[in-house]
């Protein structure tokens, strides 16, 4: 018998909130799942901002040892953020990486710091801020899958 882990990450989301909705019916795949695995309260990174809690998660770091605490960054010896964090701001190894490198497969969707996109055992689409004409997945030519099941796949900056 196989294991697999399965990672549902809702950037915000809240357990009273996704409890109504699944009290109404409204969520049935999320009613499904729950009970056969482990769901429960997670407290945010500090800062509490997205972009430091998902590099956190990606890396196993504190955004103090990490380091990234808003979407763009600074050269050395600028004020004004100049350049976009991404997937090469993660330090490696991230947890995709690893999993990839223990030999397990690797289906990663939407995941933000997942951009530019890197070489992964499975696929990897990246995840928020994608400049237009970008190569956003892994193997490239899952792209071309994307546009012709739906539509044009992909994000504006």
């Amino acid at each position: 018998m196989s294991s697999r882990t399965l990672f549902i990450g809702w950037d915000g989301a809240d357990w009273s909130v996704l409890d109504r909705l699944a009290s109404e019916d409204l969520m049935p795949n999320l009613t499904t799942l729950r009970p056969k695995g482990s769901s429960g309260v997670l407290y945010s990174s500090f800062p509490a901002h997205s972009i430091a809690a998902w590099t956190s998660f990606l890396s196993g770091l504190s955004a103090s040892e990490h380091g990234i605490v808003d979407f763009r960054r600074c050269s050395p010896g600028r004020y004004i953020p100049d350049s976009p964090n991404g997937s090469s701001s993660v330090p490696r190894p991230s947890l995709l990486q690893a999993i990839s490198d223990a030999g397990a497969r690797v289906l990663s969707i939407n995941l933000p710091m997942t951009f530019p996109p890197f070489p992964v055992n499975g696929a990897l689409v990246s995840g928020v801020f994608l400049p237009p004409g970008a190569r956003f997945t892994h193997p490239p030519e899952l792209e071309q899958e994307l546009d012709v099941a739906a539509g044009e796949y992909g994000y504006d900056s």
